[in-house]
């Protein structure tokens, strides 16, 4: 896990980090890096500066084991609130929780408003790959090349891949994915991505 002695500068800092999300969202299935954004919150790796970015007073989260401090850090920085799981615009989990008990429970938008879903960070172990190795997956869709990409991924990561193609959500319905490496790199892959 990266560390960096300087403090993450919650303006600069954020748009920074808000930039690489749309970028990868806009390329799924590669890496973007997050280059020393972790700062003075190193110990969270970069959960809480994505708290920071992407919530506030109208957009909640959901965090799997959320500590008492973090949600209290979160809610002084930003006033973001923590909402239950089917309620929450943006959630935070472990990749060992379930699949399938976490994405049958987000909101997956509506009809009218598709776009009223949740988005779910799934937080890689660092030990996984170690312990598991890593799997390929060719995956289709918008952003990616027409014969399509190959991505490397530990098992569990794909999971949640599988279990969102398994529930079927009919389009324009689903849940967007992003795996958030603890190196400080994430990997969008969003409701449109088939794999």
């Amino acid at each position: 896990m990266k560390t960096n002695s300087a403090p993450f500068d919650l303006i600069h800092g954020c748009q920074r980090l808000f930039r690489q999300i749309l970028h990868a969202m806009a390329n799924p299935g590669i890496w973007v890096d997050c280059p020393d954004l972790s700062g003075e919150f190193h110990r969270d790796g970069l959960l809480l500066p994505l708290l920071l970015t992407l919530c506030d007073p109208e957009a909640s989260y959901w965090l799997s084991n959320c500590p008492v401090d973090l949600a209290q850090e979160v809610a002084l920085l930003c006033g973001a609130r923590e909402a239950s799981l089917g309620e929450a615009d943006f959630v935070f989990v472990t990749e060992d929780l379930e699949a399938h008990t976490v994405l049958r429970q987000v909101r997956p938008g509506s009809f009218l408003d598709p776009h009223d879903s949740a988005t779910i960070f799934i937080l890689l172990s660092p030990y996984e790959e170690m312990a598991l190795g890593i799997q390929q997956q060719k995956i289709h869709g918008p952003g990616i090349p027409p014969g399509g990409r190959v991505i490397e991924l530990p098992h569990s990561a794909l999971t949640w891949l599988h279990v969102r193609r398994e529930l079927a959500f009919e389009y324009p319905l689903g849940v967007d994915l992003v795996l958030v490496h603890p190196d400080g790199k994430l990997l969008a892959l969003p409701r449109t991505t088939k794999g």
